[in-house]
């Protein structure tokens, strides 16, 4: 019995960011059907396929890690990939959260199953900051993930639970990293080289903090009234205009499945600006929710079907590197 041959590097942990774009996609599209009262078929189709994808995803690293000589406690150590660990969890959360609709029971279950491996992950994530293990150059987009993202989607989770203190202890968990990582960020960005083009969409992670905590605030009962969701329209304005600044920059970068990085903020954001609508309920508001769902689900779309041409161009491009090595061999 022959052994599959081993490579070098695991499969990014980035990828993962498929599954959250889609499941974020999901969440709009929820939102909107609540919002407009609308049948739901098609945000349960959209879990549907962020389920698939999150599961599919979850076997291909498994098989292909196996198969790997980067064992993943060491990829998880990586200052660029070890912050994406954090994706696989927080969409099984996100997932988990959705199951309660269908069967509370085992959703709650998963939920804590979740929270518990999320909570575990971001202490030790913690711990390699306080241990100095981390150059202040590696910091890129995706440290919001386990630290300000994770803590706002568990706290929007809480609510779903009945644990509302909960919540509010992993909101502020959330406000305090978010002020933190900001600062650092920031620092790292005007102080130290750019961003290497490949994590340059992780620029767009910084849309998601004010959006999944205005999501969390909406699920604590807080309405487009409070104060401090006024603020978190307004940073989300902000963030957005910055992404709309940096569009030139993003228009020179090469595809990659990396730019999923660019899928789960916006459907946030569109989650956010949904419901805010809803409550609201401005001249024109149907009409301006069905846009934001139809231009964030174009979004996806259009990165997905790129991806999908990517991953045909890298398999034909094996698949031809394989028979010219064969061919070669059979000359000698």
């Amino acid at each position: 019995m022959t052994q599959a041959p081993t490579t070098g590097e695991r499969i990014p942990l980035n990828t993962f960011a498929i599954s959250f774009g889609l499941v974020g996609l999901a969440g709009t599209w929820t939102a909107t059907a609540e919002s407009l009262h609308l049948p739901d078929a098609i945000a349960e189709t959209f879990w549907g396929i962020a389920f698939v994808a999150w599961l599919v995803l979850l076997v291909i690293h498994l098989v292909a890690g196996r198969r790997s000589l980067q064992s993943l406690a060491t990829q998880i150590r990586h200052p660029t990939q070890g912050p994406f660990a954090a994706v696989p969890l927080v969409v099984g959360l996100l997932l988990s959260t959705h199951l309660i609709h269908v069967a509370p029971i085992v959703g709650s279950a998963l939920i804590i199953v979740f929270l518990v491996l999320l909570t575990a992950f971001i202490a030790w994530f913690i711990a390699q900051w306080l241990l100095g293990h981390i150059a202040i150059e590696s910091l890129h987009g995706g440290y919001f993930l386990p630290v300000v993202a994770a803590p706002f989607i568990a706290a929007l989770s809480m609510t779903r639970v009945g644990a509302p203190a909960l919540a509010v202890g992993l909101f502020g968990i959330g406000v305090f990293f978010w002020i933190l990582v900001m600062g650092l960020f920031v620092t790292r960005l005007m102080l130290h080289p750019p961003l290497p083009a490949p994590l340059l969409p992780t620029l767009a992670i910084l849309v998601a903090p004010p959006a999944v905590a205005g999501n969390a605030m909406f699920a604590l009962g807080e309405g487009t009234g409070a104060r401090a969701q006024v603020i978190l329209a307004a940073l989300l304005v902000l963030m957005l205009a910055v992404q709309v600044a940096l569009i030139p920059v993003y228009r020179h970068l090469q595809f990659s499945l990396g730019f999923w990085s660019f899928t789960f903020s916006p459907c946030a954001a569109a989650t956010f600006a949904i419901t805010w609508i809803s409550i609201a309920r401005p001249p024109g508001w149907f009409a301006w929710s069905i846009t934001l769902v139809i231009v964030v689900t174009a979004l996806v779309a259009v990165i997905a079907i790129r991806s999908t041409r990517l991953a045909v161009q890298s398999h034909m491009s094996r698949v031809a590197s394989t028979r010219g090595t064969r061919a070669s061999a059979s000359d000698l």
